[in-house]
């Protein structure tokens, strides 16, 4: 999928993680890496994503490894989260990073997920939409577009010109 899809306008476009650096808490201890991996490896698929969702909020130093392992989730939800998790952390993420955490979704669950990014996206979010406007149905870049309105930065803005030249979604 690196290779520019004919008639799809965002192939060309630059993606670059903007806003301010990541800042980093003190490093994650052993106890808290112990409770976060037992949660990853739970049965319950609710717990997974709370232990994404936990490093993504408190941003201990470290505990960002777990995120690239929460990219394995058999779940959509979760995979996703872990990825703009891992983009809060400052590391690059490329297309190929982007298009795993899509997996083999259905297309109204990955349509519906985008939703809730409507409004004002973070710079972490909008970077990974960014990207996956360039993988996801119609529907999807609908509302990935919707998002990338009120993100207000100059490479979103690209986008929305962009969105002029691709089939199906004006």
């Amino acid at each position: 999928a690196e290779q520019p899809v004919p008639g799809n306008p965002y192939w060309i476009l630059p993606n670059q993680l903007r806003g301010e650096e990541p800042k980093l808490a003190r490093p994650w201890g052993a106890d808290e890496e112990d409770g976060w991996r037992r949660m990853l490896q739970s049965s319950y698929v609710y717990q997974q994503y709370r232990m994404v969702q936990d490093i993504r909020r408190r941003k201990l130093a470290g505990s960002e490894v777990l995120l690239f392992e929460a990219l394995r989730s058999r779940k959509f939800w979760t995979r996703m989260a872990a990825v703009i998790g891992i983009a809060e952390f400052g590391y690059p993420v490329d297309l190929p990073t982007v298009e795993i955490a899509l997996g083999n979704a259905r297309s109204d669950t990955v349509a519906n997920y985008f939703k809730r990014f409507r409004l004002r996206p973070s710079g972490a979010e909008a970077f990974i939409m960014r990207h996956a406007v360039k993988l996801v149905g119609e529907r999807a870049r609908r509302n990935i577009l919707q998002g990338l309105l009120s993100a207000k930065d100059d490479l979103s803005k690209l986008y929305l010109v962009a969105s002029i030249y691709a089939p199906g979604v004006i």
